[in-house]
């Protein structure tokens, strides 16, 4: 799985929310391939430095796609964050209506935070 994330980037902060969290394969086919990906950052240099959420993908304007380490060996890719090609917009109409306020994923991991609930939850 991969978490796309719409982010804005202000003077001091990038700040965004976790707005997919679905198979790598399934992003990477509806964005248009692997060419629609740039390598942004490390994992431990995660680029939103805080979160806050907008139910208007128009207030962001950009996205970022977070692979962990053993995803991005499956995929063959690098761990960490990429820059998406595309607008949150753009994103918004070829994947579908993004997570709700209430399922987004917190921290700058969000995947992991979202196990840990599940777990929690059964």
């Amino acid at each position: 799985m991969g978490v796309l994330w719409f982010a804005r980037e202000g003077i001091d902060s990038t700040i965004g929310f976790a707005a997919y969290d679905l198979p790598l394969k399934t992003i990477v086919t509806n964005l248009g391939g692997e060419r629609n990906f740039q390598f942004h950052s490390r994992l431990d240099r995660p680029p939103l430095t805080s979160l806050a959420r907008s139910g208007h993908a128009v207030d962001y304007r950009l996205v970022l796609l977070e692979l962990d380490v053993t995803e991005a060996e499956t995929a063959n890719w690098r761990a960490g964050f990429y820059k998406v090609a595309f607008s949150p917009v753009e994103v918004w109409e070829k994947l579908g209506q993004p997570l709700e306020a209430g399922q987004h994923l917190a921290g700058t991991s969000g995947r992991k935070k979202r196990q840990t609930k599940a777990v929690d939850e059964t």
